[in-house]
């Protein structure tokens, strides 16, 4: 590559290249040399654009994965809590109504009205979700939907 190179810069720098078979071969092996390693370059680029490509579409399936799987976890917790609250609720019910506690059964309504607004906030900031916002409103909101859950698993402990 580097003769070659050389090769074509003293054909060029001769005053009669045509005069010359052996430059106008060199300069043609040297120009068909370099066109071929264009080729090669320009192959080997569109086959990474192809690649990069496909990363990003794993990439991004993962990352709409991942946030399914909160958005999963999420609605599972809700509902196991209601679950709780509602088999609560009615086992404090069909005790004694005397002594029954009224704080554990206000306590136990508190939560709930808590838990349904959070339910409604949920699902109103689920319905506003695209695809393309997911990972904007995972680090966000679903995070703050996990902290309040926990809080409200933490008032549930304390009861009980």
């Amino acid at each position: 590559m580097l003769f070659s190179f050389i090769q074509l810069v003293c054909c060029t720098l001769n005053k009669e290249p045509d005069s010359n078979p052996s430059c106008e071969s060199t300069t043609s092996l040297f120009l068909d040399d370099q066109l071929q390693r264009l080729t090669d370059y320009q192959n080997d680029l569109k086959k990474l654009t192809v690649q990069c490509l496909e990363v990003k579409r794993i990439f991004d399936q993962i990352k709409h994965d991942y946030f399914q799987a909160r958005v999963t976890m999420i609605k599972s917790r809700i509902g196991l809590i209601q679950t709780y609250l509602k088999n609560r609720m009615s086992l404090l019910q069909g005790s004694d109504s005397a002594s029954m506690p009224s704080t554990k059964a206000s306590e136990i309504e508190s939560i709930n009205t808590k838990l349904q607004s959070l339910v409604d906030e949920f699902n109103l900031e689920e319905s506003k979700i695209s695809k393309e916002t997911e990972s904007e409103v995972l680090t966000d909101h679903y995070d703050r939907f996990s902290q309040e859950i926990s809080q409200i698993l933490g008032r549930i402990y304390d009861f009980n």
